[in-house]
Protein backbone atom coordinates (compact mmCIF):
# COMPACT_ATOMS: atom_id res chain seq x y z
CA UNK A 1 0.00 0.00 0.00
CA UNK A 2 1.42 3.34 -0.89
CA UNK A 3 1.74 6.01 1.80
CA UNK A 4 0.21 9.27 1.11
CA UNK A 5 1.72 12.36 2.71
CA UNK A 6 -0.80 14.85 4.50
CA UNK A 7 0.44 17.28 3.05
CA UNK A 8 -1.30 16.96 0.17
CA UNK A 9 -4.51 18.38 -0.25
CA UNK A 10 -7.40 15.41 -0.04
CA UNK A 11 -10.49 15.79 -2.28
CA UNK A 12 -13.64 16.56 -1.11
CA UNK A 13 -15.98 13.47 -0.11
CA UNK A 14 -18.87 13.37 -3.14
CA UNK A 15 -22.12 14.72 -3.44
CA UNK A 16 -25.08 12.56 -2.00
CA UNK A 17 -26.25 10.18 -4.26
CA UNK A 18 -23.15 10.02 -5.88
CA UNK A 19 -20.76 7.05 -5.76
CA UNK A 20 -16.99 7.01 -6.77
CA UNK A 21 -16.31 3.73 -9.15
CA UNK A 22 -13.22 2.76 -11.10
CA UNK A 23 -13.35 3.30 -14.95
CA UNK A 24 -13.36 -0.21 -16.97
CA UNK A 25 -9.57 -0.58 -17.73
CA UNK A 26 -7.53 2.29 -15.53
CA UNK A 27 -4.71 3.21 -16.94
CA UNK A 28 -1.11 2.50 -16.15
CA UNK A 29 -0.96 5.92 -14.14
CA UNK A 30 -3.12 4.14 -11.72
CA UNK A 31 -7.10 4.03 -11.23
CA UNK A 32 -8.61 6.96 -11.76
CA UNK A 33 -11.64 7.97 -9.47
CA UNK A 34 -14.66 7.85 -11.70
CA UNK A 35 -18.32 9.78 -9.65
CA UNK A 36 -21.57 8.25 -11.28
CA UNK A 37 -25.46 8.75 -10.89
CA UNK A 38 -28.53 7.07 -11.94
CA UNK A 39 -31.24 8.56 -13.34
CA UNK A 40 -34.38 6.16 -13.78
CA UNK A 41 -36.13 6.69 -16.90
CA UNK A 42 -38.73 3.81 -16.79
CA UNK A 43 -41.50 5.73 -16.09
CA UNK A 44 -41.63 9.08 -18.49
CA UNK A 45 -42.97 8.93 -21.79
CA UNK A 46 -41.46 6.86 -24.55
CA UNK A 47 -41.30 9.81 -26.43
CA UNK A 48 -38.69 11.10 -23.63
CA UNK A 49 -36.92 7.34 -23.26
CA UNK A 50 -35.98 7.45 -26.94
CA UNK A 51 -34.85 11.28 -26.71
CA UNK A 52 -32.42 10.58 -23.79
CA UNK A 53 -31.32 7.22 -24.97
CA UNK A 54 -31.10 7.73 -28.86
CA UNK A 55 -27.16 8.28 -30.28
CA UNK A 56 -27.15 11.44 -31.04
CA UNK A 57 -28.65 13.07 -28.05
CA UNK A 58 -26.06 11.00 -26.08
CA UNK A 59 -22.99 11.85 -28.07
CA UNK A 60 -24.04 15.87 -28.50
CA UNK A 61 -23.72 15.58 -23.90
CA UNK A 62 -20.95 13.54 -23.95
CA UNK A 63 -18.88 15.72 -26.06
CA UNK A 64 -20.17 18.28 -24.20
CA UNK A 65 -19.57 17.75 -20.63
CA UNK A 66 -17.30 14.97 -21.01
CA UNK A 67 -19.71 12.24 -19.07
CA UNK A 68 -20.46 8.74 -19.47
CA UNK A 69 -23.90 7.96 -20.38
CA UNK A 70 -25.05 3.88 -20.30
CA UNK A 71 -28.69 2.54 -20.71
CA UNK A 72 -29.31 -0.09 -18.29
CA UNK A 73 -32.42 -2.15 -17.05
CA UNK A 74 -35.23 -3.01 -18.53
CA UNK A 75 -38.23 -1.37 -19.84
CA UNK A 76 -41.31 -2.13 -17.34
CA UNK A 77 -44.64 -1.19 -17.98
CA UNK A 78 -46.70 0.58 -15.51
CA UNK A 79 -48.28 -1.43 -12.66
CA UNK A 80 -45.70 -4.38 -13.23
CA UNK A 81 -42.10 -5.44 -11.81
CA UNK A 82 -38.81 -6.33 -13.38
CA UNK A 83 -37.79 -9.54 -14.15
CA UNK A 84 -35.98 -11.45 -11.48
CA UNK A 85 -32.30 -9.75 -11.15
CA UNK A 86 -33.45 -6.41 -13.39
CA UNK A 87 -33.93 -3.22 -12.63
CA UNK A 88 -36.01 -0.72 -13.87
CA UNK A 89 -34.64 1.49 -17.00
CA UNK A 90 -32.20 3.75 -16.34
CA UNK A 91 -29.17 5.98 -17.02
CA UNK A 92 -26.11 5.29 -15.52
CA UNK A 93 -23.98 8.68 -15.70
CA UNK A 94 -20.07 8.96 -15.04
CA UNK A 95 -17.44 11.47 -14.97
CA UNK A 96 -14.07 12.02 -13.61
CA UNK A 97 -15.47 15.93 -12.67
CA UNK A 98 -18.47 16.36 -10.26
CA UNK A 99 -19.33 19.99 -12.55
CA UNK A 100 -19.13 17.67 -15.57
CA UNK A 101 -21.25 14.93 -13.91
CA UNK A 102 -24.04 17.79 -12.66
CA UNK A 103 -23.87 19.30 -15.93
CA UNK A 104 -24.46 15.87 -17.46
CA UNK A 105 -27.32 14.79 -15.14
CA UNK A 106 -29.16 18.51 -15.57
CA UNK A 107 -28.99 18.57 -19.61
CA UNK A 108 -30.60 14.68 -19.43
CA UNK A 109 -33.33 15.76 -16.63
CA UNK A 110 -33.96 18.62 -18.94
CA UNK A 111 -34.10 16.75 -22.25
CA UNK A 112 -36.76 14.26 -20.11
CA UNK A 113 -39.11 17.09 -18.78
CA UNK A 114 -38.82 19.29 -21.70
CA UNK A 115 -40.02 15.70 -23.99
CA UNK A 116 -42.58 14.89 -21.64
CA UNK A 117 -44.55 18.33 -21.04
CA UNK A 118 -45.14 17.74 -24.99
CA UNK A 119 -45.45 14.01 -25.21
CA UNK A 120 -48.80 13.07 -26.74
CA UNK A 121 -51.39 12.79 -23.66
CA UNK A 122 -52.03 8.69 -24.28
CA UNK A 123 -48.27 8.57 -23.44
CA UNK A 124 -48.14 10.28 -20.49
CA UNK A 125 -47.93 8.05 -17.71
CA UNK A 126 -51.23 7.17 -16.14
CA UNK A 127 -52.48 9.63 -18.77
CA UNK A 128 -55.98 7.56 -18.83
CA UNK A 129 -56.65 5.48 -21.72
CA UNK A 130 -57.76 5.48 -25.45
CA UNK A 131 -61.90 6.01 -24.12
CA UNK A 132 -63.37 8.18 -22.39
CA UNK A 133 -66.24 8.07 -19.31
CA UNK A 134 -69.02 10.75 -20.83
Amino acid sequence: AACVPSSLPQAPPPPPGVMLVPPPGAGARGPRKWLSTEIEINDYPKTARWKVTHKEALVSITEWTRAAITTKGVYTPPGKNPPPGERKLYLLIEAEDPAQLKEAKQEVKRILEETSAYAAPDEKVGGGGRYSVV
